[in-house]
């Protein structure tokens, strides 16, 4: 079994989906230590990040809950690959400044890594989920003003 976070120095960029998949299977085994970026914005190809061979990281620190995964990490500039199921409203942070989250291997989750001893935090944060707490509070104060407009209508006038 491999471990959920990863670093790799050795990808290779595609364009989407199909050209993943494709590459996936061309790389056999060797995707044990290559790892499959969807990036339209690369030619596709392989693309090295100038690291040690041996590079691998360091967590010092890792604290997850359902929605949200925080490691404090140390590694050479590469790859961070989270082997979690890649879903809209993932939102990624390096210290404190957001990144993107790229597919990696098809089902995954990656992040470019400048190097060194940083936080790495991935929050769940959907849409869904902020729309419907705001169409909840809206109702909710809806519902509330209407409560208060018909008791103050009932009651007795003194």
């Amino acid at each position: 079994a491999q471990p959920r976070l990863v670093h790799r120095s050795s990808f290779v960029a595609v364009p989407d989906l199909g050209s993943a998949v494709r590459a996936l299977r061309l790389l056999g085994d060797r995707v044990r230590e290559t790892t499959v970026l969807e990036i339209p914005s690369m030619s596709p190809g392989e693309y090295r990040v100038p690291t040690a061979p041996d590079s691998h990281l360091t967590l010092h620190r890792v604290t997850e809950t359902p929605n949200q995964m925080t490691a404090e990490i140390e590694a050479p500039a590469g790859w961070i690959v989270l082997r979690d199921q890649i879903l809209p409203g993932w939102r990624a942070w390096i210290d404190d400044s957001e990144v993107p989250i790229t597919p990696a291997d098809v089902l995954f989750r990656a992040v470019e890594w400048p190097g060194g001893r940083h936080t790495l935090r991935f929050a769940f944060e959907p849409t869904s989920f902020r729309l419907g707490w705001f169409i909840s509070l809206v109702t909710g104060a809806a519902l509330l003003a209407i409560t208060l407009r018909r008791r103050e209508r009932i009651s007795p006038r003194r």
